[in-house]
């Protein structure tokens, strides 16, 4: 995608490209290490990308799993609703769904990219739940990169979600990934 007055403007950016990055409007590469490093540490992290349809948030985010895995960490990426869609189809088969949850926290970060553009599978929360658990308990980092602004996911969550327990699971979801986010806004146009 062309990306005018975004962050990353580079179609084919990295984490390495940074030091090019406008001072007025971008990260400086100190910062992209403190978030490298945070998201590395001995504890799960979360790293929020927001930001308008195509300004750089999956490019952003990919760039940092590439430096992660040039680092000698495992990383994986998932596009958050094909992900939710596979989970929620294995939620009844308690073996291949723990099985799944678990491959996907093996990592030492896990990237959900387009988070809560297109949710409201049944038993989603359960499986985002479970999941947020399951990379706190392995200290796996999540990067949400969303089109959502974070101050509405709970809005938008409750939205898509109408089950008796979901305020209960959406007030916890969020709970944890608020706790001590590291929050990147992007801003530009698509």
């Amino acid at each position: 995608r062309l990306k005018k007055k975004s962050l990353i403007s580079d179609a084919a950016a990295t984490v390495y490209n940074v030091e090019k990055l406008s001072s007025d409007n971008s990260l400086q590469v100190s910062e992209v290490d403190y978030i490298i490093n945070a998201l590395l540490s001995e504890e799960c992290r979360f790293l929020i990308v927001s930001g308008p349809t195509g300004v750089g948030k999956t490019s952003f985010g990919s760039s940092i799993i590439d430096m992660v895995l040039h680092r000698g960490f495992p990383a994986i990426y998932k596009q958050y609703s094909l992900e939710m869609y596979y989970l929620t189809s294995l939620y009844k088969s308690h073996t291949t769904y723990a099985e799944r949850l678990l491959s996907l926290v093996k990592c030492k970060v896990l990237m959900l990219d387009d988070f809560i553009l297109n949710s409201h599978q049944d038993f989603e929360l359960d499986c985002l739940k479970e999941l947020i658990d399951c990379a706190m308990a392995n200290k796996t980092s999540i990067i949400l990169s969303s089109q959502v602004v974070p101050d509405d996911w709970y809005k938008e969550l409750a939205r898509l979600n109408t089950a008796p327990n979901a305020k209960l699971q959406i007030d916890a979801i969020i709970d944890r990934i608020f706790a001590d986010p590291i929050i990147v806004k992007m801003r530009g146009e698509s």
